[in-house]
Formats: C-alpha cells, structure tokens, sequence
C-alpha cells in the first residue's frame, strides 16, 4: 500500500538523536571543570577554564532545544501518518509521551535515551509503511 511520506517530519526525528552529542560533550566538560577547580586557583582562570564552564553552560540549553525539536517532530510525523491509509495508525499519546521522557531521561540517565526512542519509532515506521 502506497503511503504518502511527503510531509517530511520524519527526517528531522531522525537527526536530532544527534542531540545527544552535545549532552556527552556536557558529561565531558563537567569532568573536565572538576579537575580543574582540584588542580588550584591558576587552572581556574584563563581561556581553557572560561571555554569549559561556557561550554558546560552552553550544551544543555543546546540539548533543551533540539530535545524539543525531537518531539515535535515526533508529533507532527505520527500525527501526519494517523491522517493517512498507512495500516499503521502509531498512538500519538504514547510517542510524545515517550519523545518527553527521552528527553527528561537525556539529562539525568548517562545512556542514549533519545537514540533508543528514536531508533524504536523508526524502526516500526520503517517494517510498517517504510520511510
């Protein structure tokens, strides 16, 4: 069955996992920060010491957005589908809920819970309709 996949929601759900990056960046900069606020007052100033903490800063506000983009694009595609006659109709309750909780879960779980979410969508999509 021919399943019209020209609204395109899906391909910004398949790039933002990619958010998690950033939160590994921030994982890595705060390690970093630590050891040099251990190491003494002179490893604390300078350009290597103000990169980290605006980095550390920085990353999560990045994660915070794209993590929102990750859901409304989730929405939008399972919403743009339920219009359809694909003979999948995905609950769109359950995928937002579940695109939130990713993104809750990418600030205090040290796994890749974006990718695993994002990964287990399109996977259904792809063996259901297909890209």
């Amino acid at each position: 069955m021919a399943v019209d996949n020209s609204h395109g929601w899906w391909w910004i759900g398949v790039l933002v996992p990619f958010v998690e990056l950033p939160r590994l960046l921030v994982v890595g900069l705060f390690d970093l920060q630590s050891a040099l606020f251990a190491s003494g007052p002179i490893a604390t100033d300078g350009p290597v010491a103000a990169a980290v903490i605006s980095g550390a800063v920085f990353a999560p506000l990045v994660l915070l957005v794209l993590g929102l983009v990750f859901i409304v694009s989730l929405c939008l595609d399972v919403r743009a589908l339920r219009r359809t006659d694909a003979p999948w109709n995905p609950s769109p309750w359950r995928w937002t809920s579940a695109g939130m909780l990713s993104v809750v879960g990418a600030f205090v779980l040290p796994i890749p819970v974006l990718w695993i979410v994002s990964l287990g969508y399109f996977y259904q999509r792809y063996q259901r309709i297909g890209l």
